[in-house]
């Protein structure tokens, strides 16, 4: 029985007239890419292995999309949606361009999970590392200037706050003070059950854990999921994450 996946991506919109509803904006098959050249065509690349994780939109309108390496042969990990077609769906370019991905080397972008963009008009882009679960490379931050597609930024998390390769940084959210230096960045430790805080300003970062009760770690009452008839237990931490509104002292509350 051959295993086929199909990714969608919805877009909601509000009628004055009607109720909000979605629509099919893209599909897929599966993924597939533009490849500039014979070369690099295949280069990689297990068809069906790569599968989109995160989606986000920046003010031109582009889509970008992740594709983790959870799997052997994913050859690209963040991509723009292009309006070219394939037999598996719309096509894919790697981005900002195809360097960032072909060296093989850890100041390539590896492996990402979840983007962000922000009111400044920058896409920030956590780089796992990790390639089949295994981190072969450092955790790193990236931001880029949608602007111009260069890199402005760049921060290696240190190891202790990944834990030496164990943790899995998953979950970016960008809150922006009266500057655009003015940023901190939260992301969520999904495997080791705590938060990374990243404070743009002084390019410093640190780790909080669980130190009273398990506030970052999953429920234990909800755990086991069944799913046709066949049960797992999902250990999954800390994943959704948002800001809330500014309070009467200009102060957040981080959910």
């Amino acid at each position: 029985m051959e295993l086929i996946w199909v990714f969608v991506l919805f877009l909601g919109f509000v009628h004055p007239s009607r109720l909000s509803h979605l629509e099919v904006a893209y599909q897929w098959k599966y993924l597939d890419w533009v490849w500039p050249n014979t070369l690099l065509t295949g280069k990689n690349f297990t068809l069906g292995n790569a599968f989109t994780q995160d989606v986000d939109i920046d003010r031109q309108g582009r889509i970008f999309v992740t594709s983790p390496q959870w799997l052997d042969g994913v050859p690209i990990s963040l991509s723009l949606v292009t309006k070219a077609h394939g037999p598996g769906g719309h096509l894919l370019i790697p981005y900002p361009n195809w360097s960032w991905h072909i060296s093989f080397s850890c100041d390539s972008i590896v492996s990402v999970y979840r983007i962000a963009i922000d009111e400044c008009n920058r896409l920030w882009v956590i780089d796992t590392g990790r390639v089949m679960m295994r981190a072969v490379c450092p955790t790193k931050i990236l931001i880029f200037d949608l602007a111009t597609d260069q890199l402005i930024h760049k921060y290696v998390v240190p190891d202790d706050q990944v834990l030496f390769g164990k943790a899995a940084l998953v979950t970016p959210i960008v809150d922006v003070g009266k500057t655009c230096l003015d940023t901190y960045l939260y992301v969520a430790d999904v495997d080791q059950n705590g938060l990374v805080i990243y404070d743009l300003y002084r390019d410093y970062s640190w780790r909080v854990n669980n130190t009273r009760g398990n506030a970052f770690g999953p429920d234990e009452d909800a755990m086991n999921i069944t799913i046709a008839g066949e049960w797992f237990d999902l250990t999954d931490g800390t994943l959704g994450m948002s800001l809330s509104p500014l309070g009467y002292f200009n102060h957040r509350y981080r959910r």
